[in-house]
């Protein structure tokens, strides 16, 4: 995945972003292009929560900064996060939300993001991306005092690394979600480039994870858990 160090934000610093309003997505390129200018470039801008994890695990691919809206049609932003970051201590991750901040603030910043900003204001989106991108962090005060506030993205790695024996990976998400549409194992494999057995292998290790019995019960969980964010 990418590679971002404090003080990115006088290189060259690539954006992908996730929102499943398709207007919304389309405003947001544009205008972050032109707010932002040098030093920084939209690489691609996606509908779906799990195709940003596919573009995230794909060499070549991984933004260094990843703009995700908080509430999609597939999987929340948030848990595009926490997959995320269980996988990379480098990628940079601001949250974006149509509603009030103090709302999700504290799951934002226990899935590992570096801040959390009004999505309906493109210049304020930038000046967050510039903050994040430079090290810092953007509205911390809205999970002042809370058990897991904001934190760079290396000690958001750690944190939720110890946390692994339930957090899903990347790669465990992209599978399960794809079960609990109705994939079979070899439509998954293909789609990821992977064998059937390594599918079935990462279904039990989510099993293991989540204290699922088979994978009917997993995906019910998964589906109760996409409900409740």
């Amino acid at each position: 995945m990418a590679a971002t160090t404090a003080g990115a934000a006088a290189q060259h610093v690539r954006l992908g972003i996730v929102d499943n309003d398709r207007l919304v997505l389309q405003a947001l390129a544009g205008g972050l292009t032109r707010a932002l200018g040098g030093g920084f470039a939209v690489l691609w801008a996606v509908p779906e929560g799990l195709e940003a994890l596919d573009r995230c695990s794909r060499e070549g691919s991984a933004p260094d900064l990843l703009l995700v809206d908080v509430s999609m049609e597939d999987i929340s932003g948030i848990r595009v996060c926490r997959a995320i970051r269980h996988d990379d201590p480098r990628m940079l991750l601001l949250a974006m939300t149509s509603f009030t901040l103090e709302s999700y603030a504290p799951q934002v910043a226990a899935a590992g993001a570096q801040g959390i900003v009004a999505k309906d204001d493109v210049h304020g989106i930038a000046r967050a991306v510039r903050a994040v991108a430079d090290g810092g962090l953007w509205n911390a005060e809205l999970v002042r005092g809370a058990d897991v506030p904001f934190a760079s993205p290396g000690e958001a790695y750690l944190r939720l690394r110890a946390e692994r024996n339930h957090e899903l990976s990347v790669r465990e998400t992209q599978i399960v979600d794809r079960c609990a549409r109705g994939w079979p194992y070899a439509r998954t494999a293909l789609a990821l480039g992977i064998g059937e057995a390594t599918v079935r292998t990462y279904v039990e290790r989510a099993c293991r994870k989540l204290g699922a019995a088979n994978r009917q019960q997993l995906i019910a969980l998964w589906l109760d858990e996409r409900r409740r964010e």
